[in-house]
């Protein structure tokens, strides 16, 4: 709950503050909101959280020299206690650009790729491996957000993904953060351990030039 917390308010105080460009690659909104927002606000908590961007995880594998570390996944943000082994407990976030596919068509493949390379990330164990809880950041480009959550879930149980999804994983709606209302949990039960992830999903709009 902190984090969403913590997360809320750096997305309202950079969407006041920041010119956003709806042109920004995702790396750009992730840094611009990790270091010019989150991190100040994690830092100021009494609990002295730790936000990074664009942090590494490195298997054992790549640790023996079985496998390069270049071959390392990146978190996009990791926030975790400043008293602890940062790469062991920590609250994950994948963030990904979304956009509504009935204002542009162009937005489409960016549904897919947010499960694809975000929601299947975390079943796999790629990121929060033994943790309960993670998240996901969606960056609003355009359009609106009821409409790409209802793609996103159409998207998991297609016919023609290679890796369908139940209904049960489907994103819902959950309760607000303070003001901010676009807010969706999913669960999900991971392939290796089969122990159970809840995600939490925050969609971000913007007021683009």
């Amino acid at each position: 709950q902190l984090v969403l917390e913590i997360t809320v308010e750096a997305y309202q105080c950079m969407r006041r503050d920041s010119e956003v460009q709806r042109e920004w690659e995702e790396d750009t909104f992730t840094v611009r909101l990790t270091e010019d927002y989150i991190q100040e606000l994690a830092r100021r908590h009494p609990l002295n959280l730790i936000a990074m961007p664009r942090t590494k995880v490195h298997t054992s594998a790549m640790k023996d020299g079985r496998l390069s570390p270049k071959k390392a996944v990146e978190i996009d943000i990791r926030l975790s206690p400043s008293w602890m082994d940062y790469s062991q407990v920590y609250f994950a976030w994948e963030c990904k650009r979304v956009g509504d596919k009935r204002v542009d068509r162009k937005y489409a493949v960016l549904i897919p790729e947010y499960i694809t390379e975000g929601i299947l990330r975390f079943i796999d164990e790629e990121y929060a491996a033994g943790l309960d809880d993670a998240g996901m950041l969606g960056y609003v480009l355009d359009g609106d957000v009821t409409n790409i959550v209802d793609d996103i879930n159409a998207s998991m149980c297609h016919p023609r993904r290679t890796r369908p999804l139940p209904a049960a994983d489907h994103l819902a709606p959950a309760p607000a953060v303070g003001t901010f209302s676009g807010v969706y949990q999913s669960s999900h039960k991971r392939v290796s351990s089969q122990m159970p992830i809840r995600l939490h999903h925050l969609f971000l709009t913007f007021d683009f030039e």
